[in-house]
């Protein structure tokens, strides 16, 4: 099998080449309604997100306005390789972080015991069909996701291109697993 590092920069040299931002936008909202379906049908208090900032990620723009206003969302802070969420209170709020990503201005932190049930959408370069998930090599979301409580109630769901999904990735015992993989 291909190393992660061989895999990561062949996915990253792809997506760098899809030029029909129309198309991914596109996608993006037949991936939002599908999300969006998904959320009305569970009973999520809060939803831990991204700003799409990387070629080829999943713009969330639409299902953020259209999603029930009682349904907290959460947006990353990336520091020293360290990601936490943060409330979203305003989509005005936002200051440069790590990478030149938006984050939230807000101070209040995510905390699985006040914000449960949730479901976190993360984005992949890639994610195999038993829903391992190859990221962009920092390991964050896996940190993260390793953070919470073995007993939080917390879906994470994987928002991908079809072309982003492979017959199988390789995986470290600490990689994070999906438990639902959302694509068009």
């Amino acid at each position: 099998m291909t190393s992660k590092i061989t895999l990561r920069n062949s996915l990253k040299s792809q997506l760098n080449l899809v030029s029909n931002n129309q198309q991914i936008e596109l996608d993006s909202r037949a991936i939002c309604s599908k999300l969006l379906e998904y959320i009305n049908n569970s009973s999520f208090s809060s939803i831990l997100a991204y700003n799409a900032h990387f070629k080829g990620e999943i713009q969330l723009d639409s299902l953020f306005d259209k999603l029930d206003k009682t349904i907290k969302i959460y947006l990353p802070k990336v520091t020293s390789k360290k990601m936490e969420f943060f409330l979203s209170e305003d989509s005005s709020d936002y200051s440069k972080g790590a990478f030149g990503i938006k984050e939230p201005i807000s101070s209040k932190k995510y905390c699985p015991k006040e914000d449960s049930p949730s479901l976190i959408i993360i984005p992949g370069l890639a994610f195999s069909k038993s829903k391992d998930r190859l990221g962009r090599g920092l390991g964050c979301y896996d940190k993260f996701l390793s953070t919470l409580p073995h007993n939080s109630e917390i879906t994470k769901v994987g928002v991908c291109l079809k072309s982003q999904i492979l017959d199988e990735i390789p995986t470290e015992t600490h990689d994070q697993k999906m438990d639902i993989i959302l694509t068009i």
